[in-house]
């Protein structure tokens, strides 16, 4: 499918995979796309950034922010970051309409008219894939093209229900671009007098054409605010809505000196938010926030998983709002068409006009797309399509001789962006086949950056490909175990991203799979046990003869809900302990705070004696250490700080070491999965083996970890029939 992209100051239509359906969504096939002035005249105008600022923009405007990224991931991590930030194509447009093609909603059908909304939803492509609460219905069809302007409505609609005003008030509206024009208009039709203000005199005649009671020209001094106010014998208006987008700094108190007392200030436009508290604090003016389309929005589990909020409780979400613009707009209550002051066909050199013309005095403009009807092969979501069946096919590993590995990569983002994919590009013999991810921009950016010949956002196109030799998977987790074992059942090698497993059920499903395909190339990315100064430490326990006590803190400064860390992060720890004791374990405990739910300190005992502890923080300074390792046995000490700085103490010599970047063992741990792939048969099985049942045992513990913490309960017994059916693998 066609879809549009903005990079460098300029627009383009690239062909790009259909989107695949998933779980609460829609596939829609576009009929109107609407182009925002001021939002996509601005995304245009700031893709333009130079080399230097647009990099460190992303970086968070810092020089300090890109050392510290190549300081924890490396150079060839940064050198690609800020590629990618050069390269980087800018999906746009966020409200459509169109013809439901496909549905995984039990509210809407194939053929249905729909409005949809939402940045990253409803673009400016062939085709969308929506989630429901982001749609609604249009019930006339005949105002489908008008309805393609339902988000801005919307924003409108939801900043005058933020006001809470009443019939026969007086309002002023400062900035009348298109935001402020749907404002007027909907704030006519609730019986309120609107006092228009603008720099711009044509927008001006609009408004007054809209219905404005009166109209402003607004000036350096102010002088505008007299006017107003003589109009209204000096009380002063019941509100004002700032939808303006500017530099002005002034915009809020000149807003304030236009109320009454106790009047209202609300913030719809994107401009400084700066104040004078003594005129607030005197009138008591109530500032209020407008956010979008309404209570929903940027909530991922009203906006992505589909759940709603009880119409008892939340009277208008953003999903009823749209709903209402929508049949006003069919109703012929709400009137929009002299907003749209062209329609372009969704065609490359029409494009390039159409965002021409946004430089000019238009509101809006829209992009018409081809009638003919779209024909989408179906096909399952991501999820669903990997479920595991009862039996499977025969593993085979013909490509274990080959020259050279075409790989895949399936997940295209944070951690495959920053870690695997220039960990690939660095290698020899390894060729970048095809990258897969849902997101198209994604996909682009991957294929620019790192170079994948091929893009695709169909998972079971990778899983039939058969020039596919190795997979690195880089899905959301609670996939990982069903897609593990079916692209090892089509004769793949798979390296993951951790954790193997979220559930135990997933555990034992993988477990009794690799027990009878044992010939399979399978391995996760535990990679501290690959850091070099973890190697390092591996050779100085290798004449151990006494316990080993290890103490590991980890500091996770942030916002952390510590039940998920576990799986997601702390098996790493757990994974760690078990390869440097390589003893059984015997007992897993765990103290946790009340008072300091996201903490946690868990202890693992071996049968040799050794007890590794984990201190998991998040109240800790942010200027301490992420990671530090304390490793005591025989009057011997080695302290790890952040896998940069090694210190040993008790050795008779100097074996300091000190990196100038952190190296976490991700590249190591790929180059040995890689060359236990082009192993011989025999020595790739026995290898990969044993890194096996240190994955099964690390997601057991892990698991029960977590089982633990939910569950307030600390302690946790292994006996040898358990550890037995591990080591069975």
């Amino acid at each position: 499918m066609k879809k549009l992209f903005l990079s460098n100051g300029k627009t383009s239509l690239y062909e790009v995979p259909n989107p695949q359906i998933i779980k609460n969504t829609i596939l829609v096939q576009t009929r109107y796309s609407f182009v925002s002035k001021g939002t996509e005249l601005a995304t245009l105008q700031n893709s333009k950034h130079a080399f230097f600022k647009k990099s460190f923009m992303d970086f968070g405007s810092s020089y300090e922010k890109l050392m510290q990224h190549i300081s924890e991931k490396g150079f060839l991590s940064g050198f690609y970051q800020i590629k990618s930030l050069l390269l980087k194509k800018i999906e746009v447009g966020y409200s459509s309409s169109g013809v439901v093609l496909e549905s995984q909603s039990d509210y809407f059908k194939p053929g249905d008219i729909v409005a949809c909304a939402g940045f990253g939803h409803a673009t400016h492509s062939e085709l969308a894939v929506i989630p429901e609460n982001l749609a609604v219905k249009i019930k006339d069809k005949k105002f489908i093209k008008q309805s393609s302007i339902t988000t801005l409505g919307a924003i409108a609609l939801h900043a005058l229900r933020r006001g809470n005003l009443q019939l026969g008030e007086n309002i002023g509206i400062i900035g009348m671009g298109l935001l402020g024009q749907l404002q007027l208009k909907l704030a006519k039709m609730a019986g309120l007098n609107v006092f228009a203000i603008d720099t711009s005199q044509s927008k001006l005649d609009a408004a007054k054409d809209s219905g404005a009671s009166h109209v402003f020209q607004s000036d350096a001094d102010g002088s505008f605010i007299k006017g107003i106010l003589d109009l209204l014998d000096n009380v002063g208006l019941d509100a004002v809505f700032i939808c303006a987008s500017s530099t002005n700094q002034d915009l809020v108190d000149q807003a304030v000196s236009l109320c009454r007392m106790r009047g209202k200030v609300i913030i719809v436009g994107n401009f400084p938010i700066i104040a004078a508290r003594e005129n607030l604090y005197k009138k008591e003016i109530d500032l209020l926030i407008s956010c979008s389309y309404g209570p929903g929005r940027y909530d991922e589990n009203y906006e992505k998983k589909g759940l709603d909020y009880p119409i008892g409780y939340v009277r208008w979400t953003e999903n009823r709002n749209l709903q209402c613009v929508a049949d006003m707009i069919c109703a012929g209550s709400f009137f929009v068409d002299d907003l749209i002051s062209n329609v372009y066909s969704f065609e490359d050199d029409l494009i390039q006009k159409a965002y021409s013309d946004l430089e000019k005095d238009v509101f809006g403009l829209i992009f018409e797309y081809s009638q003919e009807p779209k024909f989408v092969q179906q096909k399952q979501d991501v999820g669903s399509f990997l479920k595991v069946q009862k039996e499977h096919l025969p593993v085979s590993v013909s490509f274990l001789q080959k020259g050279s590995l075409d790989c895949a990569l399936v997940g295209a983002g944070a951690f495959a962006k920053s870690t695997l994919a220039p960990i690939l590009t660095s290698l020899s013999g390894v060729n970048l086949s095809v990258v897969c991810d849902l997101n198209a921009s994604s996909l682009l950016d991957f294929q620019a950056t790192f170079g994948f010949s091929k893009i695709t956002s169909d998972c079971q196109e990778v899983l039939n490909d058969g020039d596919v030799d190795v997979i690195f998977l880089a899905t959301p987790e609670d996939l990982h175990a069903r897609q593990i074992i079916s692209f090892l059942s089509e004769g793949k090698a798979v390296f993951c991203e951790k954790p193997l497993v979220t559930e135990f059920e997933q555990l034992y499903e993988l477990q009794s799979y690799l027990k009878q395909n044992k010939e399979a190339c399978f391995a996760v990315d535990f990679n501290r046990s690959f850091s070099p100064l973890i190697q390092k430490l591996q050779d100085l326990l290798s004449s151990r003869k006494e316990p080993l006590i290890i103490n590991y803190r980890v500091s996770a400064s942030g916002d952390y809900n510590v039940s998920s860390k576990i799986i997601s992060e702390i098996c790493h720890f757990i994974e760690l302990f078990l390869n440097i004791v390589k003893a059984k374990p015997s007992k897993l405990t765990a103290s946790f705070s009340s008072e300091l739910k996201d903490n946690l300190v868990a202890s693992l005992t071996f049968v040799d004696g050794s007890v590794a502890t984990l201190i998991y923080v998040t109240n800790a300074s942010k200027d301490l250490f992420k990671e530090r390792a304390e490793f005591y046995w025989e009057e011997k000490t080695v302290i790890i700080e952040d896998f940069k700085n090694f210190y040993a103490l008790g050795f008779g010599e100097d074996l300091n070491e000190s990196f100038i970047a952190i190296d976490k063992g991700h590249k190591n741990n790929v180059l040995n999965f890689l060359s236990l792939t082009k192993a011989p048969y025999g020595s790739c099985s026995e290898d990969f083996h044993r890194l096996w049942q240190r994955y099964f045992l690390t997601s057991y513990l892990t698991l029960s970890l977590r089982e633990m913490f939910n569950n307030a309960a600390g302690e946790l017994h292994l006996n040898d029939q358990e550890l037995n059916w591990f080591n069975e693998s």
